[in-house]
């Protein structure tokens, strides 16, 4: 148990320690939490990673399996 002053801090810490590098593709959703598609961005930006970014048409015409398609 770690007590953090918010949740965002909390990610932060997550993100910059999970070992991203240069070259590395980061994949994230377009309805992913603004602060964690920032510092992603942020991250890969100052690593020279990748973030790819997926967008979702909702309703998802085939449920779940359209995420998985991506």
């Amino acid at each position: 148990l770690v007590f953090l002053p918010n949740a965002t801090f909390g990610l932060n810490a997550v993100i910059n320690s999970a070992g991203i590098q240069r070259g590395d593709r980061v994949f994230v959703l377009d309805t992913g939490y603004g602060s964690v598609k920032k510092m992603l961005s942020l991250r890969c930006e100052s690593v020279g990673a990748t973030l790819l970014t997926a967008e979702l048409s909702f309703p998802l015409a085939d449920g779940p399996k359209s995420i998985v398609q991506l």
